[in-house]
């Protein structure tokens, strides 16, 4: 009953938390943690707070999707929560991209993206999540880690779940009620 009411919660959360942590190529490490609102496969609004790296801050999710090649970074805002990786890149496009603005060329700006294979010609480690980031027309040192997304339960879905366990907490009064009195 208890991994039923488990993967219930599951399957209702369409609000994620996410984390990550990485490394540069000079040992330094950055981490990073937020929230991401998924519809259909698709982050439509989140929030990224950057803790340890260049331009640390809170940063929103930009929305909709950019693959040219051309663009600063390229997004997709594809997401696939309870796989490994949750974010591929498809065609060396996709991703995440959060901004100061909410909006893309809004100021400093985080690009995340899963790295299988490693891309070549400058720092890559394949296999792993990607962070990396741009203010005033220079990138900020690329780290790669760990990444997860985790369902936040609605409280409705908990509330739901608290119901689903009141005849079980009741029964158990009963039983020892009659256990005192025999």
């Amino acid at each position: 009953m208890g991994a039923a009411l488990v993967m219930a919660v599951q399957a209702q959360a369409t609000v994620y938390d996410i984390s990550y942590t990485g490394t540069a190529a000079d040992s330094s490490v950055t981490t990073a943690s937020g929230w991401l609102d998924i519809v259909a496969g698709v982050a439509d609004a989140g929030s990224l707070t950057v803790v340890s790296a260049n331009n640390p801050g809170t940063y929103t999710l930009v929305t909709g999707q950019n693959l040219d090649p051309h663009a600063i970074f390229s997004f997709d805002n594809n997401v696939s929560p309870g796989s490994t990786p949750f974010l591929n890149l498809i065609n060396g496009a996709g991703g995440l991209l959060w901004s100061q603005t909410g909006a893309e060329n809004g100021g400093t700006e985080f690009n995340m993206w899963y790295n299988s294979p490693a891309i070549t010609g400058y720092y890559s480690v394949p296999n792993e999540y990607g962070l990396w980031g741009y203010n005033n027309g220079s990138y900020i040192p690329q780290t790669y880690g760990t990444a997860t997304l985790t369902p936040v339960p609605e409280p409705t879905t908990m509330v739901a779940g608290a119901m689903l366990l009141l005849p079980f907490g009741v029964s158990t009064l009963r039983m020892l009620r009659k256990s005192r009195t025999a």
